[in-house]
């Protein structure tokens, strides 16, 4: 059994819901990233973890479900990337003798350019994916619309045949709009 996300104390407080709120009103319901307006949430810009304001609206930006999975996964693997650089370190510089400080500098210095390689990789990596995912959106709604388009032709093409069909029936409906229209621009 998989352990319950642990909820921070503020998600529940009426401030943060009202401030959540307007950062959904600000943003006009849209994610920032991929504009897509479905399963929205309000994310912190510089993570909590990473020392952000949690009730700073300047940290806080909409993003959809996906982009937001994203974007957290990003950062937990940067994260995670600097915990194994700190211990490499560590483990390395107890191998070290203590005289040799030059060795240590340049070992923090690969180790830095190390992690930040793979802080990049994993950036790109979760950027591709989104950028995927929000061409199948936009290919999706794409088709939608097709479809859509093609129904309007298919009702249009019926309302046509059966106005040639029925020529009275078509005039006497539209002597009753033209009617219509005059007596609505006759009321006060």
């Amino acid at each position: 059994m998989a352990a319950a996300k642990r909820r921070r104390p503020w998600y529940e407080d009426p401030d943060w819901r009202e401030l959540r709120a307007s950062v959904l009103r600000s943003d006009y319901d849209r994610c920032r990233k991929c504009g897509s307006q479905d399963e929205l949430e309000v994310d912190h810009i510089v993570p909590i973890a990473d020392g952000g304001d949690p009730w700073d609206s300047d940290n806080l930006q909409t993003l959809c479900r996906r982009c937001h999975r994203a974007k957290t996964g990003a950062e937990a693997s940067g994260r995670a990337a600097r915990r194994r650089a700190v211990r490499t370190y560590r483990a390395a510089c107890e191998l070290l003798p203590a005289d040799y400080p030059e060795d240590r500098r340049r070992l923090r210095h690969h180790l830095a350019k190390q992690v930040s390689q793979q802080i990049s990789e994993a950036h790109q990596e979760q950027e591709a994916k989104r950028k995927r995912a929000v061409a199948r959106d936009q290919d999706r709604v794409a088709e939608q619309e097709r479809e859509r388009q093609a129904a309007r032709e298919a009702r249009a093409a019926a309302a046509a045949q059966v106005v040639a069909e029925s020529p009275t029936r078509s005039r006497r409906r539209a002597r009753w709009w033209s009617k219509r229209r005059s007596r609505r621009q006759a009321s006060p």
